[in-house]
């Protein structure tokens, strides 16, 4: 038999951290964060182990090393899931949380927030929306005389 692990406990050993900040992801961060959790995903995802509270640590270690890398901090949730579709064993999902930068940053680049929008970086859809509704690929040209 199996002895029951205690997840709940993993990382109460920290020192107290400050309070997070909030974070502005720009859209051009985006798919570097997606690829981050895919690498994550495939060193992590459908692995039996011997030592739960072991391969948690790792994966907060991985984690927190991985993100590093992108300039971010981040915290990792456990939760239990409800069910588990491999077996009867207990199953532990993570969540990972972007709570902050490695870099502080003063306010939000307003200007590579929209250089990411205009070209289409956050749907998709490169351009403009005009006051009508209508998209353009151009913006409006204010002519003054």
């Amino acid at each position: 038999m199996s002895e029951i692990i205690d997840l709940s406990q993993l990382g109460k050993q920290r020192a107290p951290q400050p309070p997070p900040e909030a974070v502005e992801v720009y859209p051009s961060e985006m798919p570097k964060i997606k690829a981050a959790l895919k690498s994550l995903e495939d060193m992590f995802a459908r692995k039996v182990v011997d030592d739960p509270l072991a391969a948690a640590e790792a994966f907060n270690q991985a984690a927190g090393n991985v993100f590093h890398d992108l300039g971010f901090v981040v915290e990792v949730e456990w939760f239990e899931a409800k069910e588990n579709p491999y077996g009867e064993a207990k199953m532990h999902i993570p969540r990972v949380s972007i709570a902050g930068r490695v870099r502080k940053e003063s306010e939000v680049d307003h200007d590579r927030m929209r250089h990411d929008v205009v070209t289409g970086l956050a749907d998709g859809r490169p351009g403009y929306i005009r006051e009508d509704g209508t998209e353009h690929e151009d913006p409006i040209r204010k002519v003054i005389t």
